[in-house]
């Protein structure tokens, strides 16, 4: 009995992660053949046009800003700077949950702190949430909060960061980026606990009802074929299998934003890249075939930048990254370099371009001082 349910479990995660997998094959498959189609010769960046870079949303003042476009989303009339105070912002690492349940509730709003949600929840609750994310898809750390709004007519999350001009993710593109915590606020007198425990019932209600779906194929079974136990079994296995798989694609899945889920979930953990050496890059460099990056900040690029290569700061956000780039075919080859071998803002750009769907990104093993030594010594 115990080996039988054991095996039902193993069996049920292997079929869960096929399912999935595949699915997502597809639908990356369909959009990177859309995209790689454009020529490559046809790469939409104009290197001698300025680009406005805003920084990054990393910082401590993320609670602050979050906690005050929620409010300002219930019609309040309030400013981060009010809330630059260590009562709630206690240090430059940022703000902790009670700090920015704090900040809420000084204002007279209403914070409920909740976790282990669903991306179905955030779209059913109609109230401003403030949600707990790693900073950027290629972080490894849930150390960073935004304010997200779902927009049923655009059937998109509109995500608010640091004072940044806001931007529309996918339910995959935040899905990828969140912990499955955080806040919601409301007036006094509202609660988000009552839809969440109708949410839950309906769960429930659900997973009732795939049974009794099993049961009663099981039982047709029996009165018409006869057949052996293990078929019965594995039968309502499979039933059960099978309605769960689609009800979990419809309700929580975004197949059509897949690869964006995807690319951004193991960005994280793309902590390696091919490493290249910018003397050979150089020597075989051709602007329709490879995009070289500057990592560094805009005044060291300004200073001695490579006049083959664009700048993308290391304190760029990803949205901007995202306009940048916008149309670039995604088997482009990448090279990322930054100021010397013991500089890691290359790697830091790779992991962003990973995140957004770059799939031959590599890094420079030297930056761009052994690279200018190394060719003056030649010279």
């Amino acid at each position: 009995m115990i080996f039988s349910l054991y095996s039902n479990r193993l069996f049920f995660r292997l079929f869960i992660f096929l399912v999935t997998s595949y699915a997502c094959t597809i639908q990356g498959g369909i959009w990177a053949s859309e995209v790689v189609s454009q020529p490559i010769q046809k790469l939409p960046l104009d290197r001698t046009k300025h680009f406005e870079w805003h920084k990054g949303v990393g910082g401590s003042l993320c609670g602050a800003y979050s906690a005050c476009t929620a409010m300002r989303r219930l019609g309040a009339d309030v400013s981060p700077r009010g809330y630059m105070k260590s009562k709630y912002v206690g240090t430059c690492a940022g703000s902790t949950q009670d700090e920015v349940i704090a900040a809420i509730e000084d204002s007279g709003f209403v914070a409920f702190p909740a976790n282990q949600l669903s991306i179905l929840d955030l779209k059913l609750i109609d109230m401003p949430f403030i949600a707990f994310v790693r900073n950027s898809k290629g972080s490894d750390r849930y150390n960073h909060w935004i304010t997200a709004d779902y927009d049923k007519e655009a059937g998109l999350f509109r995500v608010f960061e640091n004072g940044l001009p806001s931007y529309t993710a996918s339910s995959a593109g935040l899905m990828a980026r969140w912990s499955g915590s955080g806040i919601f606020v409301s007036r006094k007198g509202e609660s988000p606990l009552l839809p969440l425990y109708a949410i839950r019932f309906a769960y429930l209600m659900v997973l009732v009802l795939i049974i009794f779906a099993s049961m009663t194929v099981v039982s047709l079974l029996k009165t018409h074929f006869h057949p052996s136990d293990t078929v019965i079994s594995l039968t309502r296995l499979g039933v059960m299998l099978s309605l769960m798989v689609v009800l979990i694609l419809f309700f929580f899945g975004d197949l059509a934003n897949c690869d964006t889920g995807v690319s951004g979930s193991i960005a994280a953990h793309a902590s390696s890249f091919n490493e290249v050496y910018l003397e050979e890059v150089m020597h075989q460099f051709a602007p329709t075939e490879t995009l070289l990056i500057d990592a560094r900040r805009e005044v060291d690029f300004a200073y001695n930048g490579l006049a083959e290569a664009v700048n993308i700061p290391v304190n760029a956000s990803e949205e901007d990254i995202k306009k940048y780039l916008h149309g670039l075919p995604r088997d482009t080859r990448i090279v990322v370099y930054c100021q010397s071998e013991l500089c890691n803002y290359d790697t830091t750009i790779a992991q962003q371009l990973t995140a957004i769907g770059f799939r031959n990104v590599s890094v420079a093993k030297k930056g761009i001082y052994e690279y200018l030594a190394n060719k003056s010594k030649s010279s």
